[in-house]
């Protein structure tokens, strides 16, 4: 009896060794897994920006602190390289942080013709320039749009949660960005469209506009 229940636990003991040895193993399994994928988001993270031959830089990303990091960081390069170099981005945005676009459109305008630089700044859209990404279009000297792309344009969203005194901050702070956002429109459309136009068209609801319709109310220079 006692040589029969010591092979028993023999044989439990080995059963639960090799229990141990398949959860380390799907674990080391898992944990590969996730540094690959880590790899890959990282190797792609990389390829979002970066400057194409002949000087021109593809924003493919979210407006986000890292993507206009790597943005503004290219610029400076070539504003270090030549203080009067034409400036050329190509975006292909969903849109993000208002801050960080309003940090990109502050540098990119006090380099450019129109905020008294010495470089042209022109941005083109491949894809679509959607909300932040739309509003910092804006900003170029010379905005182009290829002919299938797209340019959303809503009121400045938020996320705020808090007390009701910190809400209502919120409120005010973002009421004073979308009027700006809405004056910046209104100046660049040259005169195509009034600010109750504006506002009646995009009041509370998503407006997706063709490039077609992004000429016709001045938010782009050219189809192209």
């Amino acid at each position: 009896m006692v040589e029969i229940d010591t092979e028993a636990e023999r044989n439990l003991a080995e059963a639960e060794k090799l229990r141990q040895e398949a959860r380390r193993a799907a674990a080391d399994a898992e944990i590969r897994e996730l540094e690959l994928k880590w790899k890959q988001d990282e190797d792609r993270e990389r390829e979002r920006g970066k400057p194409l031959r002949g000087g021109a830089y593809v924003f493919n990303s979210d407006v986000n602190d890292y993507s206009i990091e790597r943005l503004l960081s290219h610029l400076a390069q070539v504003h270090k390289a030549d203080p009067e170099a034409p400036m050329d981005i190509i975006i292909n945005s969903p849109g993000g942080s208002v801050f960080a676009g309003n940090e990109a459109m502050d540098t990119i305008y006090n380099y450019s013709l129109r905020g008294g630089g010495k470089h042209k700044v022109t941005m083109t859209v491949r894809g679509m320039a959607a909300s932040m990404g739309g509003i910092m279009l804006q900003i170029a000297d010379e905005r182009v749009m290829g002919a299938q792309s797209f340019c959303l344009i809503h009121e400045v969203a938020s996320m705020a949660i808090g007390k009701v005194g910190d809400l209502k901050d919120e409120i005010e702070l973002l009421d004073k960005m979308s009027s700006r956002v809405v004056d910046l429109f209104v100046e660049r459309s040259g005169g195509k469209i009034t600010k109750k136009k504006f506002l009646e068209l995009s009041k509370r609801k998503d407006w997706w506009l063709s490039a077609d319709e992004c000429l016709k109310f001045g938010f782009v220079d050219r189809i192209g």
